[in-house]
């Protein structure tokens, strides 16, 4: 008798669940600095499981595709509050 394969995955299975859902129901990841050398390689992975939200400023370059770009500077108020509200 041939004993029944089974996948390994490193991933918990609450991933797996995750991973199923449409981009919608996805949980939000938010990247600030998203455009930058170490903040667009985050985007590129976490997009894989979640819902990236990518705060930038509107200069290029640019957030990778895979992620929501929302054009924001962090270091003043009031563009900040126009965001958060």
């Amino acid at each position: 008798m041939k004993a029944k394969e089974t996948k390994v995955t490193d991933k918990p299975l609450s991933q797996d669940l995750q991973d199923s859902k449409p981009d919608s129901q996805r949980d939000v990841v938010i990247v600030t600095g998203s455009s930058g050398f170490i903040g667009s390689a985050v985007v590129k992975k976490k997009a894989e499981h979640f819902r990236v939200v990518a705060f930038d400023c509107e200069t290029s370059p640019h957030p990778p595709i895979v992620a929501e770009c929302i054009c924001i500077d962090l270091t003043a108020d009031d563009s900040v509050a126009a965001v958060v509200v």
